[in-house]
């Protein structure tokens, strides 16, 4: 029985491909949000709100498409302690 739970529990093929084409998708729109604040140096400041504009509904999309939580056993004692 704990082995089906620790099978689960882990990334299945399926996550691996769908965080990986996010992955790329975020590449594409981070260069394309920073992109037009980089060619003059005094929008250089706000090439990262550019880039997080852009970038962040894909991250949302990329988190609720795998809805999975990366854990080890180290951290989780250490969460427990601190609660």
């Amino acid at each position: 029985m704990s082995n089906q739970v620790n099978a689960k529990a882990g990334l299945s093929v399926k996550d691996l491909v769908t965080t990986g084409i996010f992955t790329a998708l975020l590449f594409v729109f981070i260069m394309v949000g920073g992109v037009f604040f980089a060619t003059n140096p005094m929008l250089t400041f706000f090439m990262p709100a550019g880039s997080a504009l852009l970038a962040g509904p894909v991250y949302l999309l990329m988190i609720a498409k795998v809805h999975k939580r990366w854990r080890s056993e180290e951290h989780t004692s250490e969460l427990q302690w601190a609660l």
